[in-house]
């Protein structure tokens, strides 16, 4: 008899932020599938052993069974979280006699690949972009010498040998799509699923116009300001610079705008950057404002328009902005730099906004001068965006991936 059990890994916590927002309503979607999930994932310290208890003990109420562990603090960090993965998934298969694990990006995966060579299960690679890339273009990996170019092209083999190996892949995008098959032989199945990041639109609903003005008070923001917002890290492949441009732009033609900035990662060398800039008035149109998941809908509901710029590179075809998902939801269009993931479609065909090319002046001026015109992709836009990207969308794209390995296991 098959063993009902599927394992999934992750080297994210479901604690942190992304964790509650794009893995726990997955999972919970996945749990749906007859077959019962295991979850192994690293917490931060920070999380006291009431809360992951709190966690454990909803999850079990849905057959989920989470094994947590926790991120090493020390100078060998990383190294001892993969021996502690690799030993705690070896220890999970062998007991359970699992058949699929599950795998969230790339160091799972090199794992799940590792060990399926002893007990022979399935590996779903759920990539989620193409990671070694995205350090490359985000400046993370020192590309410039020698030893950094031969370090890449080394972990460009490993990727090539995961994807390979693993039965089904995951990715964001068409974009995605099309380029891991160029790495599959053409003898191996086709077994590629495109899931993107998707929102749930029973969370983020949009305010009333009762709400917003409540909201923005609350913020400090005058009720008849336009508002622009961007919501999530900063720094690396997220061009917060060209966002402040942009605005400054905006602020030529529109005197009451106001750029909300909803993020946890402010800091001084950010405040900083605003004052090299020695524009008087710019810091008091710039609203900083942490929020957690469940705030989020509240603060970005008081958004005009949401900017979404990102930095070029080869790893921004598989990106797929989850903050894009959750303003539309939201009824917000959204302004993005243009070949991010399927984004220059998505927007075409749901009217969701505009697409801009960062390098050409004259769009973004034009950009900045028509934000009415803009802004009025707002209307009906969470109507149109919910058959593409509401999370039951992405949640039963996960299903008839489970089915289509048990029929796979089944044969």
């Amino acid at each position: 008899m098959q063993n009902n059990i599927a394992l999934f890994v992750t080297y994210n916590g479901l604690l942190d932020q992304l964790g509650s927002s794009q893995i726990l309503p997955y999972l919970k979607g996945i749990s749906t599938h007859p077959r019962r999930v295991f979850v192994i994932s690293f917490e931060k310290k920070n999380f006291s052993n009431q809360v992951i208890e709190n966690l454990s003990s909803n999850l079990e109420d849905i057959d989920i069974h989470w094994i947590p562990m926790r991120f090493s603090d020390n100078s060998l960090g990383k190294a001892l979280d993969l021996l502690k993965m690799l030993y705690m998934v070896a220890k999970t298969i062998y007991k359970y006699n699992i058949k699929i694990v599950h795998c969230r990006s790339y160091l799972p995966t090199i794992i799940g690949c590792f060990l399926k060579l002893i007990f022979k299960h399935k590996v779903i690679f759920d990539m989620r972009g193409f990671w070694f890339d995205d350090r490359r273009d985000s400046g993370q990996w020192n590309y410039d010498n020698r030893i950094g170019r031969a370090a890449y092209y080394f972990v460009k083999r490993i990727e090539l040998k995961i994807v390979r190996s693993s039965d089904f892949i995951v990715v964001l995008t068409e974009s995605a799509s099309t380029i891991v098959k160029t790495m599959i032989s053409p003898s191996v199945p086709n077994n590629i699923y495109i899931i993107p990041c998707c929102a749930d639109f029973c969370h983020f609903l949009p305010l009333s116009e009762e709400k917003k003005l409540r909201s923005k008070k609350l913020l400090g923001i005058p009720g008849d300001a336009m508002v622009l917002s961007y919501l999530g890290s900063l720094g690396g492949l997220y061009l917060f610079d060209r966002m402040i441009s942009f605005f400054i732009e905006v602020c030529k033609f529109n005197k009451n705008a106001y750029f909300l900035i909803i993020t946890r990662d402010w800091s001084e060398d950010s405040e900083r950057e605003i004052s090299k800039l020695d524009i008087e008035w710019l810091r008091s149109k710039l609203l900083v404002r942490p929020a957690s998941r469940s705030e989020v809908p509240l603060v970005l509901g008081v958004s005009d328009v949401m900017l979404s710029f990102y930095s070029k590179g080869f790893s921004r075809s598989g990106t797929s902005p989850t903050k894009f998902a959750e303003s539309v939801a939201m009824g917000i269009p959204v302004i993005s730099s243009s070949k991010v993931g399927d984004i220059d479609t998505l927007t075409k065909e749901l009217s969701a906004g505009i697409v801009v090319d960062l390098d050409n002046e004259f769009e973004l001026i034009k950009a900045a001068k028509s934000l009415d015109s803009i802004i009025s992709f707002g209307d009906g836009l969470r109507d149109r965006s919910y058959n593409s990207l509401d999370l039951s969308i992405a949640e039963e794209l996960y299903k008839e991936l489970y089915s289509d390995i048990d029929k796979l296991l089944w044969k």
